[in-house]
């Protein structure tokens, strides 16, 4: 009698080639070998013998890089590593160390609808009770082996603790002394020591990534186990401004009349936000654009080209590049030719990737390029670059441009994708994608351009002798790929990094950026941020008003995501504890769920629309809004508006005089001195032109402005697409009545799937007698709405809330699943009964793939939520019925 879990489980997989990871690749020619852990360890317990064996019959096939069956080229969901036991044993995304039931591998193993193995619909092909047992027992006996529990520190031992550090300093530096904040990960007992100390080598790390200091910034703990690490500006090259950008963006700030060493270290430092915590500094740091406002790169390639003091158009006529040149590169969509030029610091290597592989998009055609280096004849065309340069310390930075060498934050998925992490959109991040690929430094790939160019005797012969030089072969390039990976790895080193380090099976910086975005934020998790043990949380919360004691209770049943908890945190902070929120630039942009909502209404803290602002002389056709002059605006144009004379009530794009044409009706375009964004931060002048609504961030500026593309939340599919579900208590008797909450963050259509412990299932809503109703972003359903839904039997319920937001689930009125509903003699669900349901009520369209594409904060595409239907986001909750 164990959890159920429809859902499938996504982990971040093995990073693949040069730059970034992509779609169209193999994944099993880019994995180190050292990675493909799926053997038993020689010094393997019994119990971990006993799960490999169940690991390996019911799982590998589909989730075990290597041992792939089925004709699988990459494991489903992403998820490679189930027969690695200890990789698996600290991922506490799938193993909560002592505990099956709340462990993720455990409950998609023991059942659902479909269950695991998904391709599995009776009990021939599922575990035993007794292969269960194993699993049972392998998870349990890693609490034995857990480390003894560490000592709780609270805000106030961690300020005590700077303030003292920064007193025993000589005076002279104070000021530009900060500190960063191991505290979540340390007061956390789901971090094992082994991913503690990935994540303090992910800090350390993406400090010195983030450095111009030709200097190495080694471990600086102000404690033996870091849970403070010291931060002396000038030993990164960070100035006042650059800290700036980070306590700009801050959204854990805070102040406090009655702690004692706050304000006085607030003082001492001159900073009010002195001390940042490293998982929201990890996420959030190497995050575009903030990453590039940390280490101040240009907005240009040739601005990029300046600072470092090289001209790579001169480096390449006079032939002091080295070439190669793939079609499956595992970042770029089509061909890709990469390039390494000389620099004083290291290397400086650079892609020219490309939307097709046709024409002048074929460099082996046309192997020569870009055209302002060899001229239109010769050269390719391709339509953007990503770069890797070494920094003065010997680490790594990335850069990111379009093909006229406008910098980039992101790149286009048409081109290039990250599926080295899959629970996000699938968005090239520029710094974290290619921190997280480049773990070792440079990836491999032959060059497949030399042998062919060098035979297409239609090149000149000229163009031939310069393809000899720049494209020297995969035996050069692969040394130069040898020697500067070995440097890398040597850097890691001497900064105290253990080049094979990992943080919960993953590069560390990835891994802290995980632990940050995408682990959920449960009760205990809540109260370790606000500085509170569980115990003292529950104490206050009955001071704590409705609202609030309603999300708190909440969270011992449905964790909520981050972006969700960085929005009630500064308002639960100022009720629940001595210190009071500290006001910063950051914006809350998410669309939040009913019980957050509740939280921050009428605050300082509740979300902000974005807006895009346009001065005049840039509003140009095309533009949301735009109206053009009138001798521009002819007859049949979207909007034109007639002579009014010609143009009567009721016409399409009537616009009636100025006194009947009211704020707020279609259409409506006000005086530019009074287009005005209710309730926004930004009070336009009368010569903007604001536009309202869901406008993507496009510009540097805009995101600075509003604060979007530096949440990296936004990149994060699980938190985007998150929907709420969870009941009245936590555990129920047999006979109980049983109320459930569902919390959408979009308007969806709703279904709930009940599923039992011996995989019997039926569908709870739709259900004859109720409303089949559109639920509404930020409410909340209660379930039954009428009526009562009680427990029949011991065991463990799991009831599945699956949320469809697209337009053809929204307008369907009317949806019959009463064959196979939970009324009283219903049928349990088999496969092709669950089939029917899942084409009927998510209105599956398998032949839509253009519904897959939907778009970011950013402006890009991501990767759908479900693999045909994008718009469906699932969530669930089990409980626990007794006997009595």
């Amino acid at each position: 009698m164990q959890p159920n879990n429809l859902m499938k489980v996504s982990v971040i997989a093995l990073a693949t080639a040069f730059a970034l990871p992509a779609v169209a690749q193999d994944q099993t020619l880019l994995v180190d070998p050292e990675d493909l852990n799926y053997e038993l360890p020689a010094d393997a317990t019994d119990y971990e013998k006993s799960a490999y064996g169940v690991l390996q019959k019911y799982c590998s096939d589909c989730h075990q890089e290597g041992v792939l069956g089925d004709g699988l080229t990459k494991p489903k969901a992403g998820f490679g590593h189930v027969l690695d036991m200890r990789r698996l044993a600290n991922d506490p995304k799938f193993v909560a160390v002592g505990d099956p039931e709340k462990s993720k591998l455990y409950q998609v193993i023991t059942g659902g609808a479909p269950a695991m193995p998904d391709n599995c619909w009776d009990p021939s092909c599922v575990p035993t009770e007794a292969e269960l047992q194993q699993l049972q027992d392998w998870i349990i006996a890693l609490g034995d082996t857990a480390p003894e529990p560490r000592t709780y520190i609270s805000l106030a031992d961690m300020y005590a603790m700077a303030h003292a550090d920064l007193q025993a300093q000589p005076t002279n530096r104070r000021d530009r002394i900060r500190y960063i904040s191991m505290r979540p990960m340390w007061n956390d007992p789901d971090v094992s020591d082994e991913n503690y100390q990935g994540y303090l080598a992910a800090t350390v790390k993406l400090m010195n990534a983030l450095s111009w200091n030709a200097n190495v910034y080694k471990f600086e703990k102000v404690d033996e186990h870091g849970i403070l690490l010291r931060v002396f500006l000038p030993e990164l090259d960070w100035t006042h401004e650059t800290w700036g950008y980070l306590e700009a963006q801050y959204p854990y700030a805070m102040e406090s009349d009655t702690d004692p060493y706050l304000g006085s270290l607030q003082h001492l430092s001159g900073s009010m936000t002195p001390v940042i915590r490293a998982d929201w500094f990890t996420a959030t740091a190497s995050v575009s654009p903030l990453y590039y406002d940390m280490l101040g790169l240009p907005d240009t390639i040739q601005g990029l080209e300046a600072k470092l003091g090289m001209s790579m158009s001169s480096n390449i006529l006079n032939e002091q590049v080295v070439r190669a040149g793939f079609q499956d590169s595992g970042v770029s969509s089509h061909n890709r030719l990469i390039e390494r030029h000389p620099l004083g610091t290291g290397f400086f290597w650079t892609s020219y990737d490309f939307a097709g592989s046709k024409g002048r998009q074929s460099f082996f055609e046309y192997p020569l390029g870009p055209i302002d280096a060899y001229g239109p004849d010769l050269a390719f065309e391709h339509d953007g670059g990503e770069s890797i340069f070494t920094l003065p310390n010997g680490f790594h930075a990335y850069y990111l441009n379009t093909a006229d060498g406008a910098r980039l934050d992101v790149g286009p998925t048409s081109i290039v994708r990250d599926t080295d992490y899959p629970d996000g959109t699938g968005e090239v991040v520029n710094g974290i994608s290619c921190i997280s690929c480049h773990s070792k430094g440079m990836r491999f790939n032959d060059d497949s351009v030399r042998e062919v160019a060098l035979n297409n005797l239609s090149l000149p012969a000229s163009a031939r002798q310069t393809i000899d030089a720049i494209y020297p072969g995969k035996d050069v390039i692969n040394e130069y790929f040898q020697r500067d990976s070995d440097a890398f790895l040597n850097t890691l080193a001497s900064a105290g990094i253990e080049p094979s380090i990992k943080a919960a099976g993953l590069e560390p910086v990835r891994g802290l950026f995980v632990y940050h975005v995408d682990y959920f934020v449960d009760f205990n998790q809540a109260a370790n941020e606000l500085g509170l043990t569980a115990e003292q949380l529950r104490s206050r919360m009955a001071f704590a008003g409705h609202d609030m004691a309603g999300l708190l209770t909440r969270l011992d049943i449905s964790p909520i995501a981050r972006d969700e908890w960085t929005a009630a945190y500064p308002v639960l902070l100022d009720k629940l504890t001595d210190y009071r929120p500290y006001k910063t630039d950051h914006v809350v942009t998410a669309d939040l769920s009913y019980s957050v909502k509740q939280i921050v209404k009428d605050t300082d803290y509740a979300p902000v629309k974005k807006v895009k602002v346009v001065k005049p002389v840039e509003y140009k056709p095309g533009d949301p809004g735009y109206v053009p002059p009138a001798a521009d605006y002819k007859p049949g144009d979207p909007g034109y508006v007639p002579p009014a004379a010609d143009h009567k009530p009721g016409d399409p794009g009537y616009v009636p005089p100025a006194a009947d044409y009211k704020p707020g009706d279609p259409g409506y375009v006000p005086p530019a001195n009074d287009y005005v964004v209710k309730d926004d931060n930004y009070k336009p002048t009368g010569t903007d032109y604001v536009v309202k609504g869901d406008e993507p961030i496009k510009t540097h500026n805009d995101a600075k402005k509003y604060g979007g593309d530096y949440d990296p939340v936004q990149h994060s599919v699980a938190a985007q697409s998150h929907l709420t579900v969870y009941t009245n208590q936590t555990t129920y008797k047999v006979g109980d009545e049983l109320q459930v909450f569902i919390e959408p963050r979009h308007d969806c259509r709703l279904t709930l799937i009940s599923i039992d412990d011996d995989h019997d299932s039926c569908v709870l809503y739709p259900f004859p007698g109720l409303d089949d109703i559109v639920i509404p972003g930020g409410t909340q359903y209660v379930f039954p709405p009428k009526g009562a839904l009680r427990t029949s039997e011991p065991g463990l319920e799991t009831i599945l809330a699956i949320c469809n937001g697209g337009q053809a689930a929204i307008d369907k009125v009317t949806r019959d699943t009463s064959k196979v509903s939970c009324s009283v003699g219903h049928k349990a669900v088999s496969k092709d009964h669950y089939e029917g349901i899942v084409n009927e009520t998510l209105v599956l369209d398998l032949n839509a793939g253009a519904k897959d594409a939907k778009k970011s904060d950013s402006g890009v595409d991501y990767r759908a939520v479900s693999k045909h239907n994008p718009d469906v986001t699932k969530a669930q909750i089990s409980v626990v019925v007794r006997e009595y």
